[in-house]
């Protein structure tokens, strides 16, 4: 049976490959800036800290749940992100706000993986819980109730919700439209083939009509 055309199903399946890897390529790097932020700034944070408040009772609670964060974090990038990492991340990282509210300003970071990490509902009510926090804190830094420290959180926590929660459908809608792709392509190759094995089906059976008619004057090389 002859196959299809050299290149004919190579095509679609060399620009998925590619696609897929400009995919890989760019989520790592996402999660490289994302994760990089976060660290900077929890640092940043634990710095602040501790040159302000220095001699302080809540020191030594701060530099402990601090390391912590930091060694669970780092867990994360080599054990994988699953909901119990996430889970205890966000544990620690709210008893540091609660302790240091400074902590808030790594919460972009935090917001975007748990919006890359858990199903869009359950994303969604986490984005409202730590937008709490985040103006609670904010209000906490100002001595006093500050509107824009209050407006402005809300609105990036919603914009950020927004455009992560885009791009996912967006990813969605890509995979669903590579996979019906690769089906098409399929169906095609396999017609090609069928139709190319009934071409070379009937182009043997009319070369046999044919050495038969021209024999037909001597029966015993027609059969």
């Amino acid at each position: 049976m002859r196959g299809p055309p050299a290149g004919s199903t190579l095509v679609p399946d060399e620009e998925g490959a590619s696609m897929d890897g400009m995919a890989e390529a760019d989520t790592r790097w996402l999660a490289a800036v994302m994760h990089s932020a976060f660290l900077l700034l929890v640092l940043a944070s634990a710095v602040r800290f501790l040159t302000r408040h220095e001699g302080t009772p809540l020191q030594p609670w701060v530099i402990g749940f601090t390391a912590a964060l930091v060694v669970a974090y780092g867990a994360g990038l080599f054990a994988g992100r699953h909901l119990l990492w996430l889970t205890v991340v966000l544990a620690l990282w709210i008893v540091l706000v609660v302790l240091a509210p400074s902590f808030a300003w790594s919460a972009i970071p935090l917001l975007v993986t748990g919006l890359r990490t858990l199903p869009t509902g359950q994303a969604l009510a986490l984005v409202g819980v730590i937008t709490a926090l985040v103006v609670v804190s904010q209000n906490r830094l100002a001595d006093g109730f500050d509107p824009n420290l209050t407006i402005v959180p809300i609105a990036i926590a919603a914009v950020t919700a927004a455009v992560i929660t885009f791009m996912r459908r967006q990813a969605e809608r890509l995979r669903e439209s590579e996979r019906r792709a690769g089906v098409l392509a399929e169906r095609h190759r396999v017609s090609r083939e069928l139709h190319d094995a009934l071409a070379q089906g009937l182009s043997s059976q009319a070369m046999l009509l044919q050495a038969a008619d021209q024999a037909w004057d001597r029966p015993e090389l027609a059969r």
